[in-house]
């Protein structure tokens, strides 16, 4: 005996197997476990639970309005039933998909360009896939929240529609999204970069004064005993204190202009909007005579 099919005619119609009496359905049930256990006799690899539950599960779904769940609990039935009832299950895949609407979240700077870092959240649940892909979504009302890691986040209500497919949900960050747009994290690459290299010198020219300072001093104070004993300093010495003082003050200046160069970049540095029009550079060129370099540049 042929078993009893349930098929699904029409996409906006109710679940077939909900609108059979409890009996009937029953029976079909039944029908299809005894087809299913006849394939299982023949050695057929197939899941009689993940057929039953998916069957069921996909017509719950519907009822309930939840496409997304349906749709996937129909191609899972589509794969673990056995053939006289993967029809079905594939009509209902293909109904579900024809209706299941569809949006592409997009983020971009006031310039444009991609923003990077952004989670997206809808109805509260977090999306794994994220930006730049199709996402399936339930028809309605649906509330979406864009965030930054550096506290910026957007928040608003969309209407989706029913079938409507990839439909563009563009959000705009502002280029100085929060208070604190000048901390190295919120940073263009190139700017972090001489950021840590400003800042390195600084640290470097600091710890050569501070060093080469505490070695002068000393060396001074030794001069000092020689001039109270009324003592001939050697001249060797004198030179060697002239040049630990000459260190320490090339340190000081390096240090500092490292440092207010690193301050500069934070404070007036491009972000990560990219653009190149306001790109910072930095450039320190050694020089012949006295000064140390030149430093150059543009933020």
């Amino acid at each position: 005996m042929n078993p009893l099919r349930v098929r699904w005619t029409s996409p906006r119609r109710a679940s077939p197997i909900a609108t059979l009496p409890k009996q009937q359905a029953l029976l079909a049930l039944s029908l299809l476990a005894l087809t299913f256990f006849s394939k299982e006799a023949s050695g057929a690899d197939k899941s009689v639970d993940a057929c039953f539950f998916n069957f069921e599960q996909s017509q719950i779904s519907l009822n309930e309005g939840d496409l997304v769940a349906a749709h996937a609990h129909a191609r899972a039935c589509s794969k673990a039933c056995p053939t006289e009832v993967q029809k079905d299950c594939i009509q209902w895949e293909s109904d579900t998909s024809s209706r299941l609407p569809s949006v592409l979240l997009l983020a971009r700077f006031d310039n444009g360009s991609d923003a990077p870092d952004i989670q997206v959240e809808v109805d509260g649940v977090l999306l794994a896939n994220g930006l730049e892909r199709e996402t399936s979504l339930n028809p309605g009302e649906r509330t979406f929240v864009f965030r930054r890691s550096d506290g910026w986040s957007e928040k608003f209500i969309l209407n989706i529609r029913e079938g409507e497919k990839l439909r563009k949900v563009l959000v705009h960050i502002p280029k100085k999204s929060t208070a604190n747009s000048w901390a190295y994290a919120n940073k263009s690459p190139q700017t972090q970069t001489l950021v840590a290299s400003s800042f390195g010198l600084g640290i470097f020219g600091l710890s050569v004064a501070a060093v080469s300072g505490i070695v002068a001093l000393n060396l001074k104070g030794q001069l000092n005993e020689c001039k109270s004993l009324e003592l001939g300093c050697e001249q060797s010495l004198v030179d060697k204190t002239k040049t630990y003082i000459t260190v320490a003050d090339i340190g000081l200046v390096a240090g500092a202009l490292g440092t207010l160069s690193g301050v500069s970049l934070l404070i007036w540095g491009s972000d990560e909007v990219g653009d190149k029009d306001s790109l910072s550079s930095f450039r320190f060129r050694p020089t012949l005579g006295g000064a140390l370099g030149q430093i150059s540049g543009s933020f």
